[in-house]
């Protein structure tokens, strides 16, 4: 429905648009693939092998609830990582077969469970390689986009402390971006 909407409002053609390719969320009873839904079904299968009350809790949930709820819920999950390694595991790991076995992957018309999909012969895509140069390395530095340019050095520096001071951006986050300015080695990633 959204696809055909854009399409409609773009002069595009859904025919041309071609079909949804890869990775998709799965598809509820009206054939609809709500994030919201998805999201619900994911955490509540996480929460499940560590506490089966929030579980069903979250589970229970509306779509609209849910989106206006959910930073609780996975503050708790992420509490109850935090009680245990083993517990952080439990939750990881239902958490992810959850949705292995509910996403699904769509190609060439048909569609799998992502986790069959990927556990297919398949032949492999990609492979390892490295590759060296020979040339020098100008000393890195951190350059922001910003509307026609970029921010680097002051300019950069004096844009985090007016966006701080309005609120743009919370004053942590202008300080983890200064920081990173200012720590040149920490942009090295050779």
């Amino acid at each position: 429905k959204v696809l055909r909407e854009f399409g409609k409002k773009n002069g595009i053609e859904l025919g041309r648009m071609g079909s949804l390719e890869g990775v998709q969320f799965p598809a509820g009873a009206k054939g609809d693939r709500s994030t919201s839904a998805a999201g619900i079904a994911a955490l509540s299968a996480a929460l499940e092998p560590v506490d089966a009350e929030l579980s069903r809790e979250v589970g229970a949930l509306s779509s609209k609830d849910f989106r206006f709820k959910y930073n609780k819920y996975y503050v708790r999950m992420v509490e109850l990582s935090a009680s245990s390694p083993e517990a952080a595991l439990k939750i990881a790991r239902a958490g992810l077969e959850h949705v292995h076995h509910a996403f699904e992957f769509h190609r060439g018309g048909s569609s799998v469970p992502f986790d069959q999909a990927m556990s297919s012969d398949t032949p492999a895509l990609f492979h390892t390689a490295e590759e060296s140069g020979s040339g020098t390395l100008e000393a890195p530095s951190l350059s922001v986009p910003y509307i026609n340019g970029t921010l680097s050095g002051p300019a950069l520096r004096g844009k985090l402390n007016q966006w701080a001071r309005f609120g743009t951006i919370e004053p942590s986050a202008a300080d983890a971006i200064r920081a990173v300015s200012e720590t040149p080695e920490w942009l090295d990633l050779r």
